[in-house]
């Protein structure tokens, strides 16, 4: 669908750019299925998850070293800059790894000793504070929704679910009427207005993607059926930001579409948008009737979090999402077949 696109695009640097920064989407399905996919079983896919949480967890608490060192007396924002400064990867991409670390946490914890079982929880609630500090909301509400469906998942005892039930409804009550004010200002997706510079205070990253969301719905209306091509739409969208948008704040910085649905739907039509949400849909029913638990989750965290990021537009997406989609797509043949 991509190299379609490149034929499609007039900016052909951009296109070819991106199918290169695309490329682990194919070459990991390829490399596994090819060389390895004997070998992904139930076992292997321990290990596999095993050195993910461990890598995580290192990393965090080496950068929270780092950190403690290095800044003082910053705002939750600051300490999110410093971080991402320091890491050289976007925040929220890292809540979507951290998110994805504490659902396998959760899943090795029912399986757990005592003594494991507190280390376990140990690790999460340090995953849980990373997740708070970084203060990436989709990923972090998404955590919350799949541990809680989990949790309904494996307890057996009717009455019990019921309890799980009716606490979250009272959490989630709970935590509206606290947070009721916060929440209308974050569905403000009204359009920016005047000088960043000048505005900036008041300009808020809601006004900045309702500009964002603007500008594709209008695009897509334009051409819905084959799209602009991969290496032209990020060019559409700046045109547009000029054109309709009275704020310089899309000339200071650019900005994609903010949302994988919409920027397939921009480079592809709505022939690439099916072909790329069946695609999805078809990993979460193999995942179903597999009953590959972390599967399904992995799926829907990363389903979820493309409604607000163009996760296959930075290598840090491409990478985590072609890996673990990759693996556990032959693990589960593995074990449909053994």
């Amino acid at each position: 669908m991509y190299l379609i696109g490149v034929l499609c695009s007039e900016n052909k640097e951009e296109a070819l750019g991106f199918v290169v920064k695309t490329a682990p989407l194919l070459m990991f399905p390829l490399a596994i299925g090819i060389l390895t996919k004997h070998k992904v079983n139930r076992e292997k896919l321990r290990i596999v998850l095993s050195v993910y949480i461990a890598a995580l967890a290192l990393t965090l608490f080496w950068n929270h070293l780092y950190l403690s060192f290095t800044t003082s007396a910053l705002s939750n924002w600051e300490y999110r800059l410093a971080f991402e400064k320091y890491t050289n990867v976007h925040g929220t991409y890292f809540a979507i790894w951290i998110a994805f670390g504490i659902f396998i946490l959760i899943s090795k914890a029912f399986r757990a000793g005592k003594i494991k079982l507190l280390l376990l929880c140990s690790l999460m609630a340090y995953f849980v504070f990373w997740q708070i500090v970084i203060g990436a909301r989709l990923p972090f509400v998404t955590t919350s929704l799949l541990v809680f469906a989990y949790l309904i998942h494996k307890i057996r005892d009717k009455k019990k679910k019921v309890y799980v039930l009716v606490s979250i409804v009272i959490i989630a009550i709970c935590f509206i009427l606290f947070n009721h004010k916060q929440l209308i200002e974050k569905v403000d997706f009204s359009l920016p207005k005047g000088d960043y510079h000048l505005q900036h205070e008041t300009m808020t990253s809601e006004h900045i993607r309702g500009g964002i969301y603007f500008c594709s719905s209008k695009l897509i209306l334009k051409k819905w059926l084959f799209g602009y091509g991969i290496g032209d739409v990020n060019d559409q969208l700046d045109a547009c930001y000029k054109e309709e948008i009275d704020s310089n704040v899309y000339q200071i910085k650019q900005y994609n579409a903010h949302n994988q649905y919409l920027q397939i739907l921009l480079s592809s039509g709505v022939i690439g948008g099916l072909i790329f949400m069946l695609s999805i849909l078809f990993g979460m029913r193999y995942a179903y009737r597999q009953k590959i638990i972390g599967y399904l989750a992995f799926s829907a965290l990363v389903a979820t979090c493309f409604l607000t990021e163009n996760m296959l537009s930075r290598h840090d997406g491409v990478l985590f999402y072609a890996f673990f989609n990759s693996i556990f797509i032959f693990y589960s043949k593995n074990t449909r077949t053994s």
